[in-house]
């Protein structure tokens, strides 16, 4: 056996600690490293789609806090503390016809004009002034949803460009696997 320094270690790619361009071919961009230690096909595949998911949750959880936050200034700047609570009556109206209680229920609503409204609890969805108010908070979700769209769709063509041109070289870069150390 040649030695080819002084401590004994061959120079050779296993021992040199130089990182070893790797490239590949892939029209999918499916990386070859590391696959032929995996015993099954599913454990790929699985890290695969893990590995996607972890990039695709970024651009979902910034556009639904995009959304939230947009709709919570769209609603303090369009609806006043009656609008939120007949928006909260028709939402309890709702609820109470989901479970089947007593539609004939008399509740009091108040108005606008700081009067009060009796009506029963089936007819809530019914009165002008909580359509009214119900019609502000739906506009407000579809006002927020293109808000939030607007926003996050260039944030995340720019993540993935981001993505491809910092993965590339992660591509590239081998490091020394644990086989190789022992």
């Amino acid at each position: 056996m040649a030695r080819d320094d002084p401590k004994g270690m061959r120079r050779d790619i296993r021992n040199n600690r130089l990182a070893i361009p790797q490239e590949h071919h892939s029209s999918r961009g499916d990386t070859p490293r590391n696959s032929g230690n995996f015993t099954r096909g599913s454990q790929l595949l699985n890290t695969q789609v893990l590995m996607w998911l972890q990039g695709a949750k970024l651009p979902v959880l910034m556009w639904l806090g995009v959304f939230a936050l947009a709709y919570v200034i769209i609603l303090s700047i369009t609806l006043d503390e009656n609008n939120v609570q007949l928006i909260c009556m028709r939402i309890l109206s709702s609820l109470w016809n989901w479970v089947a209680l007593d539609n004939l229920k008399q509740v009091d609503l108040r108005m606008p004009d700081n009067s009060l409204h009796r009506t029963i609890m089936g007819y809530v969805p019914y009165v002008p002034e909580v359509a009214r108010a119900w019609d502000k908070a739906i506009r407000g979700v579809l006002g927020s949803m293109m808000i939030a769209t607007c926003v996050t769709v260039p944030l995340a063509i720019w993540f993935v460009g981001l993505s491809k041109r910092r993965g590339k070289p992660m591509i590239q870069e081998r490091p020394e696997r644990g086989a190789m150390l022992i």
